[in-house]
């Protein structure tokens, strides 16, 4: 699947309610109009700080969902993870449990500002995308 496709694919997933964010579901439908963009990138340091200064420096742009369609596994994940907290913006603010499960809360520092970033996935008691299948 190209670039243009997976984002489709996410927004058909976030239009058809389940995310189980009744605003996610509207604003799917036209989303630059709420100033949401999407992007696709590899588990990559470098194409990951890029696209987040883009969208930082973009006026327009209120939200960036970056979609990373190679997290399959849970060794996908902890390598997107171990290189997130390299960016030197982002950090891990939080780290509790939560019903047997870790629950790290990863933050984006804009400008003296702070933005939480969240992720969907299909691991356990994540939203399941419609990229990932279930094994």
């Amino acid at each position: 699947m190209n670039a243009e496709q997976i984002i489709k694919t996410q927004l058909t997933f976030y239009r058809e309610g389940n995310a189980g964010c009744l605003f996610a579901a509207h604003a799917s439908a036209e989303p630059e109009k709420f100033g949401w963009y999407f992007a696709v990138s590899d588990v990559d340091q470098q194409q990951i700080e890029t696209l987040i200064q883009s969208a930082v420096g973009d006026e327009k742009v209120s939200t960036q969902s970056i979609i990373f369609p190679k997290v399959l596994n849970w060794d996908d994940l902890k390598g997107l993870l171990l290189t997130l907290v390299k960016i030197p913006t982002i950090s891990l603010g939080q780290e509790d449990e939560c019903e047997g499960s870790a629950c790290l809360g990863y933050r984006l520092k804009i400008e003296g500002d702070t933005s939480w970033i969240l992720g969907f996935g299909g691991f356990d008691k994540w939203g399941q995308p419609p990229l990932i299948t279930r094994k």
